[in-house]
């Protein structure tokens, strides 16, 4: 279904409000604990000269371009914007938790003194004008992510490239399949999940200041208007499009440590068969060592030591097996390395820990061992 409405564009002359620039949250806060805590000098006024006010009937958008990012898009949008070009256009595209598209649905529109297309703007170079704030999160799309001036930024300091990344509330330039047939006529904005695959393929010229779902909202009025009856469903904020993308992952982690648990118990049950067994083989030996004067905790540390060169030896070769996985497995991985250092101490630790309580109980009962009762044997 197509649905017009009225769009009027403006610039701003002067913003009394602010836009956040993100700083890198700490483990364990959330976004409204990182604003909260934010100091006056974290935010700054948006840039006038790049700010776009878009009316709707459910209220106002407010755009911000990145010139640092898309330079000869955002001088072509201010350019349509002075025109007028914007006034009136419509929504054109609607896909729940995706994105919401507007332009001109015949393409007849004069473009004026605006250029039609464009050179693709995908990547700038980094460089010591081009601010960037790292966030310690692995990604599956960049090596590394972060803000750059307020704006979601990715770059790969192998390549010395930069980029934006399509996150919630930030604005692209639709394209035809010519990556330089995009001029900004047409515009979008992520209203959802955000679809970091097309990352480097469309331009993206800025991000939304204000609430992006305000578009939806124009969307679903509208739509009401024609047929009261047709359902607009599956609208949902980036935090619950968000909280149901990771509930396979999560589900998936929890399974695994359960899984985990159970091969540690099964492994903590092994080694005190072991032992159990071993010790019942040298009850002999055992009371012969009692007899010539050993202690019951020398006897002790001999049964625990037995079994914690069991449980060492097979860490040895676990580790082998697990540097030679990490590189496959890296790539599943999210916020931490593949070759991560605590992972790899504390997990033989805590292991070599099992072996020596599951050693214990055997231990105790070789300490007990009667010289004569075991002679007789």
């Amino acid at each position: 279904m197509q649905v017009f409405f009225p769009l009027m564009v403006a610039f701003a002359g002067a913003l009394g409000s602010a836009g956040a620039r993100a700083e890198a949250p700490q483990a364990g806060r959330t976004m409204a604990d990182v604003l909260a805590a934010a100091a006056p000098a974290d935010w700054r006024p948006l840039d006038p000269e790049n700010t776009l006010y878009v009316e709707l009937e459910a209220g106002r958008v407010v755009i911000e371009l990145a010139p640092r990012f898309a330079p000869q898009h955002a001088a072509n949008i201010r350019q349509l914007a002075r025109q007028g070009y914007y006034d009136g256009l419509a929504i054109i595209r609607s896909h729940d938790n995706f994105v919401v598209q507007w332009g001109d649905p015949d393409g007849q529109r004069d473009l004026g003194k605006a250029r039609a297309a464009l050179p693709a703007e995908f990547t700038v170079a980094i460089g010591p004008d081009l601010p960037f704030t790292l966030l310690p999160d692995r990604d599956g799309y960049a090596p590394e992510v972060g803000f750059s001036g307020g704006f979601p930024a990715a770059r790969d300091p192998r390549t010395g490239q930069a980029w934006l990344e399509h996150c919630y509330a930030m604005v692209g330039a639709g394209r035809g399949n010519d990556v330089e047939s995009g001029s900004g006529a047409e515009l979008y904005v992520v209203t959802g999940h955000g679809p970091r695959q097309l990352d480097r393929s469309i331009a993206l010229v800025g991000r939304t200041a204000g609430d992006p779902m305000l578009v939806t909202g124009t969307v679903r009025a509208a739509i009401r208007e024609v047929d009261p009856n047709q359902p607009l469903v599956n609208v949902r904020t980036m935090e619950g499009a968000l909280s149901n993308t990771v509930a396979q992952p999560r589900l998936q982690m929890v399974l695994l440590t359960l899984f985990a648990l159970v091969a540690a118990a099964l492994a903590v049950v092994g080694v005190y068969g072991v032992m159990a067994y071993t010790v019942s083989q040298r009850t002999q030996e055992i009371g012969v060592r009692v007899a010539m004067g050993a202690s019951p905790g020398t006897v002790a540390r001999l049964v625990v030591g037995q079994g914690l060169r069991l449980a060492l030896a097979g860490v040895a070769l676990g580790l082998v097996a697990a540097f030679a996985a990490a590189r496959a497995i890296e790539g599943l991985l999210f916020n931490v390395s593949g070759m991560d250092p605590i992972t790899f101490v504390v997990a033989p630790a805590v292991l070599s820990a099992a072996a020596v309580l599951a050693s214990y109980i055997p231990a105790r009962k070789a300490a007990r061992i009667s010289p004569v009762t075991a002679l007789g044997r």
